[in-house]
């Protein structure tokens, strides 16, 4: 019978201290592997949100495209055709409903501050007080997030006080 006390055999010892060592080495291996699982079901969702993010960017151009045409047709044809027309709008509205239900929002761009990590400023326009310089003036293209994250900018007009300020003073 052999006891656990300090009369007990050298190599009896190393070899339960090697157990427990190879124990410590099998625990922490299950360790990594788990972690390593977890990473990779992330990097694998990651995958797929990108993927998706880059064929919701390409269906906003149709988006764009719908919007343009619905912005454009003339007062004669909505009246001649208004089911038609009315056909186009509710396409493009299910098209927005389908982009909100899968975490697509639309980028605010009505009297909100400039953020270039939302926004595009693609000009300036004078305004008449301090207060509204830097504010979003006119949106030309809107902006879309997809769960938090930027699937383009907004591009927009952005105001700008000093810029008439200067006018002024260039006039005198």
């Amino acid at each position: 019978m052999t006891t656990t006390n300090d009369t007990q055999a050298p190599e009896e010892r190393t070899e339960e201290d090697h157990i427990v060592e190879l124990k410590g080495q099998l625990a922490r291996a299950h360790a990594d592997f788990i972690n390593y699982r977890k990473d990779e079901s992330r990097r694998a969702l990651e995958m797929t949100e990108r993927a998706g993010e880059r064929v919701v960017g390409d269906l906003l151009e149709i988006i764009d495209s719908l919007e343009a045409l619905i912005a454009h047709i003339p007062a004669s044809v909505h009246e001649q055709y208004a089911d038609w027309a009315k056909g186009i709008v509710l396409v493009k509205d299910q098209m927005r409903a389908v982009f909100t239900r899968h975490g697509v929002a639309e980028i605010a761009t009505r009297d909100v501050a400039f953020d270039p990590a939302l926004h595009e400023a693609i000009g300036t326009d004078s305004v008449p007080t301090a207060e509204r310089d830097g504010i979003v003036t006119a949106c030309l293209r809107m902006g879309y997030t997809m769960h938090g994250r930027v699937l383009r900018p907004a591009q927009v007009r952005v105001g700008s006080f000093l810029q008439q300020k200067e006018t002024t003073e260039a006039s005198s």
